[in-house]
């Protein structure tokens, strides 16, 4: 009989202490859920970002000489949390402005692009590791002043991939890459026609709702047009202010 209480008693302070536990626990994640909430609640969701870069293209053309030279491209993008932190709407446009130390003095060139994408991010880890992933769609064209050389109107659709680490102080470092298939008239082939950009991003956080993000990109572009082969090759550096 003895033995029986004890075993009853022993059996009582156990089911507490799992009451009290289980209680504790649940308190931590209704704390842990209205701490969520509330971050999405105060989460910024529209960015604006102005940019300026400096890239150095490559173009070359069959039956052409080379144009080579670098350029000040002025950027602009916009992106919008649609369904915080999960999916997000994003516009992106550039354009050459100014160029210094051309190959071809006898032409004039420009380059225009851009973009939208509609995407999602997801948590790698609990150590701040996110997966973006977007797709859309994308044109670029060139304005060339005497039109010898060149593309106009170039689109098609676009796949875009970012894999970025977020410290505890809010900097994050990213690696991304573009695929983007181009139609033309020879047809879909995304094997000839096709953009395919690879680079590194670095987002330095000046206030909570302040960042300062420099981005390195190598981009190669690869068309056959009209029986013509067409090759570009662009690395960029850029600052913007995300704000």
């Amino acid at each position: 009989e003895e033995e029986q209480k004890q075993k009853e008693e022993e059996e009582r302070i156990r089911a507490e202490q799992e009451k009290k536990t289980a209680a504790a626990r649940a308190e931590k994640e209704a704390e842990r859920d209205a701490a969520r909430s509330k971050q999405l609640a105060e989460m910024k969701r529209f960015y604006f970002t102005p940019a300026v870069g400096s890239s150095y293209i490559l173009y070359t053309e069959s039956y052409e000489a080379a144009l080579s030279g670098i350029f000040v491209t002025p950027q602009l993008s916009m992106q919008y949390v649609v369904l915080p932190p999960w999916l997000t709407l994003q516009i992106s446009a550039f354009i050459t402005a100014v160029s210094f130390g051309s190959s071809r003095s006898d032409v004039n060139a420009r380059f225009f692009g851009g973009d939208a994408n509609v995407g999602f991010s997801v948590p790698l880890s609990r150590t701040g590791v996110r997966l973006h992933m977007l797709g859309g769609w994308y044109y670029k064209t060139m304005f060339v002043s005497p039109a010898t050389l060149g593309f106009q109107n170039l689109m098609g659709p676009t796949v875009y991939a970012m894999v970025d680490y977020r410290f505890k102080s809010g900097h994050s470092l990213g690696l991304f890459g573009k695929f983007s298939p181009a139609m033309s008239d020879t047809g879909f082939n995304p094997l000839n026609n096709r953009e395919i950009v690879a680079g590194l991003m670095w987002s330095h956080q000046l206030t909570p709702r302040l960042s300062l993000p420099v981005q390195f990109e190598y981009s190669m572009i690869d068309l056959l047009l009209s029986n013509k082969n067409l090759q570009q090759r662009t690395f960029q550096v850029s600052v913007g202010l995300s704000l």
